[in-house]
């Protein structure tokens, strides 16, 4: 399965995930880089590094100083050089093997829960459809919630929803205060919008009576939190 870069068009096994949500390889990552700083290539939103290395499991992303660039030329017996700024690094077979099988798990949830929400969606306009124009009672619509307590599967989650085609209110780490709560209105108001992605943050002190499912990406062991 391959997926298209949202630079360079190529498509492409492994892309790389730009903090803002957007896809990206390695070799585009390392030439904006280079260019222009750490940012994104399509909606320019600056990042930090460590924010990037976060999203990328079993890859190194690293500055590289113009000294160790000048050693590289120079001990490089194969005519290949480095002139960018920085490298994406793939991790040793070693270390890849645990992020690999804890990836697939996480997609499968992920694939699982956006399957599921098509069938819950079905299922309610079934119902509103079955009332009938005449019944005093009002549709409910499908209001699902996605949890996760980790940055890096909440944010893996979206990107997954997008390939999706299903829209997502997002209330977690790294959105502004301001559209965190417009995203949550929208998502109370909004028949069409189905799915809030909500991270550790939000887990407190928000009415959210009306949703109609809860998805836990992974075990809460913290009861008072899973309430």
């Amino acid at each position: 399965m391959t997926t298209t870069c949202g630079c360079c068009q190529r498509k492409l096994q492994l892309l790389m995930i730009i903090p803002c949500g957007h896809l990206c390889c390695a070799d585009c990552i390392e030439d904006r880089y280079t260019e222009v700083g750490a940012s994104c290539f399509f909606c320019k939103e600056v990042y930090e590094p460590e924010v990037f290395q976060e999203l990328q499991p079993g890859f190194d992303f690293r500055e590289v100083d113009d000294s160790s660039k000048e050693n590289n030329s120079t001990t490089n017996t194969s005519g290949q050089q480095k002139s960018s700024g920085c490298q994406v690094v793939q991790g040793s077979s070693q270390s890849q093997s645990p992020n690999r099988h804890y990836w697939t798990v996480d997609a499968s949830k992920i694939f699982y829960a956006a399957a599921r929400i098509r069938e819950l969606k079905k299922e309610f306009a079934h119902r509103s459809a079955c009332l009938g124009s005449n019944q005093p009672k009002k549709a409910r619509y499908v209001k699902v919630i996605i949890f996760s307590q980790f940055t890096e599967i909440i944010w893996r989650t979206k990107l997954a929803f997008e390939q999706q085609k299903i829209p997502t209110a997002n209330f977690i780490t790294r959105v502004a205060p301001k559209a965190r709560m417009r995203a949550l209105k929208r998502f109370r108001e909004d028949p069409s919008l189905n799915v809030l992605l909500l991270s550790e943050m939000g887990s407190h002190g928000l009415d959210l009576s009306f949703v109609t499912h809860v998805f836990l990406m992974e075990q809460i062991w913290d009861k008072s939190l899973e309430q």
